[in-house]
């Protein structure tokens, strides 16, 4: 393939920090051009990644410029803008965590990136703002199944010295970000204490993982542990291998083919001349609802496609009084890698998405957190107060609607050493003294509100949109106050299915405090904490004096 024949979009851009590490994913690519146009400083080798069903991704590989998560940011974007991928790989060397069982040689798979440089240095102390970034569920689940063997015989360089016997393992869990290289244990117990159960510690991750999260593209980070960023990090005899096991599990990764090609969705749009296919997603608790059930709200150009029904169902988790008999089980079912939400957003690429339901308010908020605002989604919400009842929206898009007001004020200081409450009453008003009685002494009460609540208020999907915009501008302000680490937004919703799931969507891990949603069920009985979701940690939290958190 010449430089005029590759493609101006692929599937995979793969970062690398190091010369080695670069070379070691080069290798393992087919096809590989070297493009470095004048004046770009960026030099790129396009490649591709063979499927064995003779389709192929398309990748780049770049190497950073510079090390630290500064570059590293700005070197992703420039790479995002200019090939337009989807998802974002980054493959290098890293410092395992022995005492989580990380053995120098063994790869380390991120399931979150723990940005742990941010804060504020005052007069005689240091303020600590760590910061969290998320990886693509779709990904992380399907490397979390990989069984191939083939990775671990294709890593091409023997372990140094007497190892030549060394197999070694993948492990999956937190990697660090910072912007030092640590080669101190001190340092890294540190690290594990905050957050333990850390794999490795590395230092562009962050930088790389904030540039896919801001030009809406999915993330992976993939390490070679080359020491244990203890005071022998200086022997670097390891670093080939590392590098090499790292590219090599990452490539014989993408052999599996974890996600659809663009050829592939290209050749069948060009085959069929039709639109995707529409996943109406209906989550189910209270009641049971038919697959067509949604059928006649949809416009007849909608009803034209191809039409697929997908349950989420939690019927048979719920008890007689219509709650949820082990909210646990299900937080920890839904965020499986191989969850019916993991499935759902395997085909994202493939597929547009309609979102209706009658489930619990966490488990809503929860259902968009997981597919975040990088998914499209199209709202529909029953409506009782109607004749007859519907999934119709009552009033049409360009109709007006009553705003959503905050009451409260925003302090302009920063808030320190406490929770945050988020009282939000659309449906039904939202009265503080049931928020106290689970949080009882807030750093900060907030409330936003319709004028007037009541049941069947929000009658249309740009209103869903309208709301969802307020929630996200108000708890950006939030965010931008909290220094406390430990800190978390309580959010007490009162409002419909469709607009719980919306502000899940809204909700960053990397830029919100941990957000924990509330469940009424004639009092607050459990939450979830989407915060610990973000890693795929399930938590559970209960008022006091009921269990606490779990």
């Amino acid at each position: 393939m010449s430089v005029n024949e590759v493609p101006k979009e692929v599937d995979f851009a793969i970062v690398t920090a190091l010369p080695i590490e670069r070379e070691a994913v080069v290798a393992r690519l087919e096809g590989v051009v070297r493009i470095s146009d004048p004046d770009d400083p960026y030099t790129f080798h396009f490649g591709t990644i063979p499927l064995g069903d003779k389709t192929n991704y398309t990748a780049v590989v770049m190497q950073l410029l510079e090390m630290g998560n500064i570059e590293a940011a700005a070197s992703a974007t420039a790479l995002i803008k200019r090939w337009k991928p989807k998802l974002v790989l980054m493959v290098g060397i890293a410092a395992g965590i022995g005492k989580n069982g990380v053995r120098i040689g063994d790869v380390v798979v991120a399931s979150s990136v723990y940005y742990y440089e941010p804060g504020k240095r005052k007069e005689g102390s240091e303020e600590r703002r760590p910061r969290t970034f998320v990886v693509d569920r779709v990904l992380y689940g399907k490397a979390l199944n990989y069984e191939a063997a083939e990775w671990k015989d294709n890593i091409n360089v023997p372990p140094p010295g007497k190892r030549s016997g060394f197999v070694p393992k993948a492990h999956f869990g937190p990697i660090a970000s910072g912007e030092k290289v640590i080669a101190d244990q001190g340092t890294i117990d540190q690290l594990v204490g905050e957050v333990p159960k850390m794999v490795g510690v590395a230092m562009e991750g962050a930088g790389v993982a904030q540039s896919a999260e801001n030009n809406q593209c999915g993330f992976l980070e993939i390490r070679g542990a080359s020491d244990l960023g203890d005071k022998k990090k200086k022997d670097n005899k390891w670093r080939p291998f590392a590098a090499h096991a790292a590219a090599a599990f990452a490539i014989g990764f993408l052999k599996s083919k974890p996600v659809t090609p663009r050829e592939e969705l290209s050749d069948a749009a060009r085959r069929t001349g039709v639109k995707p296919p529409l996943l109406v997603v209906r989550a189910q608790a209270q009641r049971h609802i038919r697959p067509d059930e949604i059928l006649p709200t949809l416009s007849a150009q909608l009803q034209t496609r191809d039409i697929q029904s997908v349950a989420v169902d939690l019927t048979p988790d719920v008890d007689p009084g219509g709650g949820l008999r082990n909210p646990e089980d299900v937080v920890a079912r839904l965020l499986a890698p191989n969850s019916e939400i993991t499935k759902l957003l395997e085909r994202r690429s493939e597929a547009e998405f309609v979102f209706h339901g009658h489930v619990h308010i966490p488990i809503a908020t929860l259902l968009g957190f997981l597919f975040t605002d990088r998914q499209p989604v199209g709202f529909f919400d029953y409506h009782p107060t109607t004749y007859p009842p519907s999934w119709n929206w009552p009033l049409s898009e360009d109709s007006a609607y009553p705003d959503l007001q905050i009451l409260g004020e925003i302090p302009n200081a920063p808030l320190k050493h406490g929770d945050i409450v988020l009282r939000m009453s659309v449906s039904y008003p939202v009265h503080p003294e049931s928020t106290r009685a689970v949080v009882a002494n807030p750093i900060l009460e907030l409330d936003l509100q319709v004028p007037q609540s009541e049941r069947g208020v929000v009658k249309s999907e740009r209103q869903v949109l309208a709301y969802g915009a307020a929630f996200r501008k108000l708890l950006d302000r939030v965010a931008s106050i909290v220094v406390d680490p430990r800190a978390r937004v309580h959010v007490f919703y009162a409002g419909p299915v469709s607009l719980a799931f919306h502000i899940g969507q809204l909700v960053s891990a990397s830029i919100h405090p941990p957000v924990v949603v509330w469940n009424y069920s004639r009092r607050y009985d459990w939450a979830i904490d989407l915060g610990a979701a973000a890693t795929g940690e399930v938590r559970i939290e209960r008022p006091q004096g009921h269990g606490g958190r779990r």
